[in-house]
């Protein structure tokens, strides 16, 4: 499960997850070349959320940045 809510200066994405997630890692630059995020490679067990802020000269698309390929991990297939 992952959403996103704005906040100053950038967004801030929320992944839960209920099944172990290795490796996970967001990389908003497919979205737009100038954006960034503040944490890489975060690995989940079940029940646990990792919070990533991401910093781009304007907002990006919700449902892109919770999708593939920006949003990965080793896990998928």
């Amino acid at each position: 499960d992952a959403v996103v809510e704005p906040v100053e200066g950038g967004q801030r994405v929320r992944v839960t997850t209920g099944t172990v997630l290795r490796d996970l890692i967001l990389f908003p630059d497919r979205l737009d070349a100038a954006a960034s995020v503040d944490e890489a490679l975060v690995t989940l067990l079940p029940g646990e959320s990792a919070t990533f802020l991401v910093r781009a000269p304007h907002a990006l698309d919700p449902v892109a940045l919770t999708s593939r390929p920006v949003l990965r991990c080793v896990n998928d297939s």
